[in-house]
Order: C-alpha cells, then structure tokens, then sequence
C-alpha cells in the first residue's frame, strides 16, 4: 500500500543492494501507475535478487504497460521458468519430507 513506500525508501536507503525492498517499492509504484520509476526499482530487485521471480513477474506487467512488449515477453518467459525450478525443488523437499517421515 502506498502508506508502505516510505517504509521500503527506508529499507533502500539502509541496504540499497537488498532486492526485496526494489520491488516492493516497484510494485506500489507499478500500482500507482508510475510505470517508469516502477521498472527501475523492479530491475534494481532482480539484479539484487536474480531468482526472485515475482519481481519478473511485475516486471512483465510494467513493461508492458510501457509498451515494451519484447521485454515484457522476456520478463515473463524468466518469471515462468524459474516457477518451474520453484515448482520442481518444492517437489523434491515433498519427497524427501515423506521419505524422511516414512522412516528406514
């Protein structure tokens, strides 16, 4: 909410290369429809936080809306494969949780 942005200016501030601040700030901008100012704090946050993937998520949007469709299709094409990796790793920790939980 946009009572958080000072909150997240702060956080900046205090560790500018922390990603997860980069976007939320991103996304309250991206919510204001400041789409400029909202993909250079998104890609601040990935260059930071290069696996957080809805930072590409929102990045997709922003640039979309900023009619950059080749980097919005590029920022979604990341977004989703890394879900994929998210998907698959959460996967195998089930796996081993049930495996470690079934016992020798």
């Amino acid at each position: 909410p946009k009572e958080a942005k000072p909150v997240f200016e702060k956080s900046i501030a205090l560790k500018p290369d922390y990603g997860l601040p980069h976007y939320s700030l991103g996304k309250v901008l991206a919510g204001e429809g400041q789409s400029q100012a909202a993909a250079r704090e998104l890609e601040r946050a990935v260059r930071f936080e290069p696996d957080l993937a809805q930072a590409y998520y929102q990045l997709g949007r922003v640039y979309a809306a900023l009619g950059e469709a080749e980097k919005s299709k590029q920022a979604y094409h990341t977004f989703e494969n890394l879900k994929k990796n998210e998907d698959s790793e959460d996967q195998r920790l089930q796996k081993d949780v049930t495996r470690d939980l079934a016992g020798p």
